[in-house]
């Protein structure tokens, strides 16, 4: 029985915080799915814990319908389970730092949770060194936290499942394939937006302006538009033509628009100036392209440099493998999923057979593109809590 009553005396510490504790955790499951976050499938270990607190929950439950008050020794020993309590608050602090990593108000709500933890500490102290105890306070607090835990539990499975599709629609659906009669490029879709006084929507897609020229020079036509591929998450293909809005060739980007006044499922932001401006070496990120003329594919990697000089222009150089076709794709934070850059060109060794370096791509970043955007009276870079989302002027749509 003393051992029993050592367990149930540390789990009525548990309830004593367990309730902030797991109204924390709801409320970070809560923002956490309204910022359509993905939880890392390593953080599967904490429903376990879950279901082990919810376990010592319901048995310190029995544990009270069997005592209707505690002795002074049995006080005694509550108190000297605090301290291994306050390690095990600890480290699922540090748990739940690194399963919300990347969270806007992160840093916030963590500073809060740990000083609303501290606080119900010291009055578990205070409580348990007075005279009088609230047991039926303290069972329906055991109640409620072993509730709370089960919904928890459910929550997190939930917000795994999809984890894999979120990514998809965040950097693999705006992501297309340009082609000609011998040229394989990509681009990346920006979000469709209605066309205001109408149900119409437009769609602007960036790529490389030397994708766009090579398919140009592939047509027998004098201004041919250019194929589009989107591709759906069930496996389905759209066709679309295009036309050309703007390019510049100094930084190698272009901007087409779809010929079809029907929305796209999926768009990508793209990322602030500011942000932009914080790159540095490491910071992770992932090319998704065409390669070959295949489905988008997404590689993983890191930026190499910031201030790579080529011919006289200077870019990023990523360590993200990337091939012949991944040419004009979207290099995207691997964090906010917004696009920093537009994959330009890819190293090769040799004069005579180059060999292609799939790991030394160059990017141009964006705070090139949007240096040159505004030196385009047919464009605008709109920015929003999302990113940043280019329009169309109005007496542009629908012109030639």
């Amino acid at each position: 029985m003393q051992r029993v009553l050592i367990l149930g005396t540390a789990t009525l510490a548990l309830a004593a915080v367990g309730v902030p504790r797991y109204q924390g955790i709801q409320d970070r499951m809560d923002r956490l799915e309204g910022q359509n976050a993905a939880i890392p499938r390593r953080e599967k270990s904490m429903q376990r814990d879950l279901d082990r607190i919810g376990m010592d929950l319901r048995q310190l439950s029995v544990v009270l319908e069997e005592s209707a008050q505690l002795t002074r020794a049995e006080r005694d020993a509550v108190l000297g389970n605090v301290s291994m309590l306050q390690g095990e608050l600890e480290a699922a602090e540090a748990r739940w730092q690194a399963l919300s990593e990347g969270a806007a108000a992160e840093q916030q709500v963590e500073q809060l949770v740990v000083a609303q933890t501290q606080a119900r500490l010291m009055a578990l102290e205070a409580e348990l060194d007075g005279d009088v105890q609230d047991w039926d306070c303290l069972r329906s607090a055991v109640d409620a936290a072993a509730s709370l835990a089960s919904e928890t539990h459910d929550e997190l499975a939930g917000l795994m499942e999809p984890e894999e599709s979120v990514r998809w629609r965040a950097l693999v659906g705006p992501s297309v394939q340009l082609s000609g009669t011998s040229t394989v490029g990509s681009g990346v879709l920006l979000p469709s937006y209605q066309v205001e006084g109408s149900d119409k929507s437009t769609t602007l897609l960036v790529t490389a302006w030397h994708v766009v020229r090579d398919i140009r020079a592939d047509s027998i036509t004098v201004d041919p538009t250019i194929p589009v591929t989107i591709y759906g998450e069930d496996g389905s293909q759209r066709h679309e033509q295009s036309r050309l809005i703007a390019f510049e060739p100094g930084i190698d980007v272009a901007v087409l628009e779809l010929l079809s006044d029907e929305a796209v499922a999926h768009g990508a932001y793209l990322a602030t100036s500011e942000d932009v401006d914080q790159a540095r070496i490491f910071r992770p990120v992932i090319a998704v392209g065409c390669p070959l003329g295949n489905d988008p594919i997404p590689t993983r990697g890191e930026v190499a440099a910031t201030s790579h000089s080529v011919d006289g222009s200077t870019y990023w150089m990523i360590n993200a493998p990337t091939y012949i076709g991944n040419s004009g794709g979207a290099i995207f934070d691997a964090r906010s999923h917004r696009v920093v850059g537009v994959f330009s060109k890819i190293y090769t060794h040799g004069s005579l057979r180059p060999t292609i370096v799939p790991h030394m791509g160059l990017v141009t970043p964006m705070d090139k593109v949007y240096a040159w955007l505004e030196t385009v009276p047919a464009l605008s870079p709109l920015e929003g809590p999302n990113g940043v989302e280019l329009r169309l002027h109005p007496e542009i749509e629908g012109g030639e």
